[in-house]
């Protein structure tokens, strides 16, 4: 489903005056080998969205941040190598991200919901990429067990510098 949202949008937005170069580059966000793709494909911008939707799958996935730009490096056809070197540049000494599977009871603010969390009923606590305050984490103290499907996946930041990194924990999914 998230893989056809740029379709959808494309067709959405298709009839509106000027935003052709916005529908240019959506069109290039569903990387399908088998799919035509206009020259905007060639354009940086295009590129470096499609880098950067790509990658934010697999890492939220939970794939560590190298493995996820060597998986898209492996993808010669799809993506741009000027545009993945950049963002191995980028990632390789900033901030170290894991994900973690942890009971709702556990998260701590300044975490961030690698997935929607819901109730077992189906409704929506809080959606993906959510940064966890202190406001959530006392309410979340107060759930009755069983309230949210557990466990939850969170990312948890730290500051590392380059070459500090050891052996990542992948968490599969």
């Amino acid at each position: 489903m998230v893989r056809e949202l740029p379709d959808i949008v494309v067709r959405l937005l298709g009839n509106i005056p000027r935003l052709e170069p916005v529908l240019d580059l959506l069109s290039c966000l569903n990387p399908d080998p088998k799919r035509p793709r206009k020259d905007a494909l060639k354009n940086i911008a295009s590129q470096i969205l499609l880098v950067a939707t790509e990658f934010d799958l697999l890492e939220s996935r939970g794939m560590p941040v190298q493995t996820a730009i060597a998986a898209l490096r492996s993808q010669v056809k799809l993506f741009d190598f000027h545009v993945l070197d950049a963002l191995s540049k980028c990632k390789d000494a900033s901030v170290h991200q894991e994900v973690r599977e942890l009971p709702i009871h556990s998260v701590a603010a300044g975490m961030i919901f690698a997935e929607d969390i819901r109730t077992s009923q189906g409704m929506l606590l809080a959606a993906r990429g959510y940064e966890i305050t202190e406001g959530f984490v006392a309410r979340a103290r107060e759930f009755v067990p069983g309230h949210v499907l557990e466990p939850v996946r969170v990312i948890v930041r730290s500051q590392v510098k380059a070459g500090e990194l050891g052996e990542e924990k992948i968490i599969a999914g």
